[in-house]
């Protein structure tokens, strides 16, 4: 999902998702577990439309910009280092590999090199096999009437 964050959108750069984002003060997060997906839109009520414009861009266009795809690559690989300086993060993940197994979702482990071995066709493949219309449920909370 971070590559779908940060590789920008068909027609609209990662550079300028993020000045669009900034200008209105919006905050948008994406990731996933071994259940779901998640997205999270923070923004004042206000900018909602122009905040769903740059949700949808990124969800229906990806853009997949090869230098950020590199960079989520690196990110992902730093954080499994910081995880293993935590160890209620890293008991964490390895409690998920004695209860179900390694060959679970929920036990299943990145290494640097499985993330290495990650290509961009691989993404897309995600992309393309999971994120459907039909298969998104979407919750609002904050300064808006029912009816809006």
């Amino acid at each position: 999902m971070q590559a779908i964050r940060l590789g920008g959108a068909v027609g609209r750069t990662p550079d300028r998702i993020e000045e669009d984002l900034e200008f209105v003060g919006a905050s948008l997060e994406m990731g996933t577990s071994p259940e779901f997906g998640s997205v999270t839109l923070s923004l004042l009520a206000k900018d909602l439309d122009r905040g769903l414009d740059i949700l949808f861009d990124l969800l229906r266009r990806p853009a997949f910009d090869p230098n950020r795809f590199e960079i989520v690559k690196s990110r992902a690989k730093d954080a499994l280092l910081r995880d293993r300086e935590e160890p209620a993060r890293l008991g964490s993940k390895e409690f998920g590999r004695f209860v179900y197994g390694e060959a679970s979702p929920w036990g299943r482990q990145p290494t640097p090199e499985s993330i290495d071995r990650i290509e961009m066709e691989d993404v897309r493949r995600f992309y393309d096999n999971s994120i459907f219309p039909d298969r998104i449920l979407v919750a609002a909370a904050g300064d808006f009437s029912q009816s809006e």
